[in-house]
């Protein structure tokens, strides 16, 4: 997803390569470096292989409602209310991701450039739930919107958490 005149380093495909693969147990792993080091391209390559590879994982069901249990879980709404929630099948989760630094201002700007399109190349028509982050990119307030800048506009939804420190898929 990357420019090709941003390849990887040997140390970030080792570092790439050693993610994926805890992936597939559990694991923690952190990467540091100083600012213009390559860890946000890094991190958008990781975050790529992980859309991939849940979408593997989508694709060998027959159809939507195979992604989730057969049993559903509560969940008490903002007006007290109760209604059920469909879990998703464990082999769909754990591709979660967190970025996190002493640098509050370092992990707002990963969050805010990892989902912009001019951020990837790739064929204008590839995106991930493009339409939703268009919508929250665009969304100033409650009720309040912004029109983007061409390239500001997402082409994946990726979750900014509420106080602006964490990414993750949705």
């Amino acid at each position: 997803m990357s420019e090709a005149a941003h390849a990887m380093s040997l140390m970030q495909q080792f570092a790439i390569n050693k993610t994926i693969q805890m992936r597939e147990t559990e694991g923690l792993f952190s990467v540091n470096g100083p600012p213009g080091t390559g860890k946000t391209t890094l991190l958008r390559d990781i975050l790529a292989d992980n859309l991939v590879a849940r979408a593997q994982i989508l694709a060998s069901f027959a159809g939507a409602q195979d992604a989730f249990l057969k049993e559903n879980r509560p969940f008490e709404a903002a007006d007290g209310s109760t209604v059920p929630v469909s879990l998703l099948k464990p082999e769909l989760t754990g591709y979660g991701m967190v970025v996190a630094s002493s640098n509050n201002a370092a992990v707002e700007n990963i969050s805010r450039d990892l989902p912009k399109r001019d951020a990837i190349v790739a064929p204008k028509e590839f995106d991930y739930l493009k339409t939703i982050a268009h919508k929250f990119a665009a969304e100033k307030g409650y009720g309040r919107f912004e029109r983007l800048k061409e390239g500001d506009m997402p082409w994946a939804l990726l979750h900014k958490g509420r106080r602006g420190f964490t990414s993750r898929i949705p």
